[in-house]
């Protein structure tokens, strides 16, 4: 008799193949292919756009691993903006907004904007930087 295997499963580091013993005589090879994390990075008062492709015939989802909104270096986001907007470095909120709004979609778009994550360090201008992963 078929069986039906829910499972999950992590590899670190590499491409492998997992055999799967469907019925006693036959199995079936499917290929797994390490996940890849995305660190994409939205200045203030632009969208952020996330999106996973497909693998093989099926369609890949966001899973959002973290995301900062604020400014930690005084470089990311920085060209054609005041020095004193540029200085203060040490304020950065982790924040679930992302998360909520993307995790389990194909593609989604989130704005780096205080009026979604509120504002943690005014007179900055700052970035959202999601991580994420397509699973």
């Amino acid at each position: 008799s078929s069986r039906n295997l829910n499972f999950s499963l992590q590899i670190p580091g590499g491409t492998t193949k997992l055999h799967l013993p469907l019925h006693p005589s036959k199995s079936v090879t499917v290929p797994c292919v390490t996940p890849q994390i995305l660190h994409t990075v939205a200045c203030e008062h632009s969208l952020a756009f996330l999106q996973c492709g497909k693998i093989t015939r099926s369609l890949l989802v966001i899973f959002v691993l973290g995301a900062d909104y604020g400014r930690r270096d005084s470089s990311t986001c920085s060209i054609n903006r005041p020095a004193n907007h540029l200085q203060n470095t040490l304020c950065s909120r982790p924040t679930t907004k992302v998360a909520e709004s993307c995790n389990g979609k194909s593609s989604c778009s989130v704005k780096a904007s205080n009026s979604v994550f509120g504002d943690p360090c005014s007179d900055s201008y700052k970035y959202l930087v999601p991580s994420t992963e397509c699973e």
